[in-house]
């Protein structure tokens, strides 16, 4: 009988850090990186919106802080840099600093992602084309379920299904998901589960 009341027991969940940021003096970029925090706002109560003159900055800003989310507004040039510093850096960062989700949110050509992109033990988003005009629903939608417990590749299906039928993703962003952490969970952290 202890064991099933040991079961029952709940356990506080902590809340997800997010990291929203503009990389760069660019306005556009900041401008979006104010509208996704926003969005990140709605479903989690630590988030940060901090935009960084380069990447060293936003290196030395995850490398301070602990964050779960990554959330990343940045052009990176077909060599794999961003300014002067490469993107590696960043995801090895990453990496090292136990991030779950690394998220390059603004549009990319995919093949300075092919090229350049090593994700490390970590879920990584890497957007093509952002659809500006459908992506604040699709995020929105995305942290919703992941609020709810769903997993990021049950989530990112749910949205976008993986079928042949091109017009279902015409209101979609183009990104690429590689899920290296299928099981981690991003949940509110206002709630308690079950032990």
């Amino acid at each position: 009988m202890s064991w099933f009341k040991r079961n029952k027991e709940k356990k506080p969940v902590p809340p997800t850090r997010v990291l929203v940021s503009a990389i760069g003096d660019d306005s556009e970029l900041r401008t979006t990186a104010d509208s996704d925090a926003e969005i990140y706002s709605k479903h989690y109560s630590q988030v940060t919106n901090k935009a960084v003159d380069n990447a060293d900055a936003l290196i030395d800003l995850i490398s301070a802080e602990e964050f779960d989310i990554v959330h990343l507004l940045a052009r990176v040039n077909a060599d794999g840099t961003v300014g002067q510093t490469s993107i590696k850096n960043v995801i090895d960062i990453c990496a090292k600093t136990n991030v779950k989700l690394l998220f390059f949110a603004h549009s990319n050509l995919p093949d300075t992602y092919i090229q350049n992109f090593k994700p490390g033990r970590f879920n990584l988003v890497m957007t093509i084309n952002r659809k500006d005009k459908y992506f604040g629903g699709f995020l929105d939608a995305l942290l919703g379920k992941l609020t709810l417990g769903k997993t990021m590749p049950t989530a990112w299906v749910e949205l976008s299904p993986q079928t042949e039928q091109a017009s279902e993703h015409n209101s979609l962003p183009e990104c690429a998901f590689v899920a290296n952490l299928p099981k981690h969970k991003f949940l509110r952290g206002d709630s308690e589960v079950a032990l």
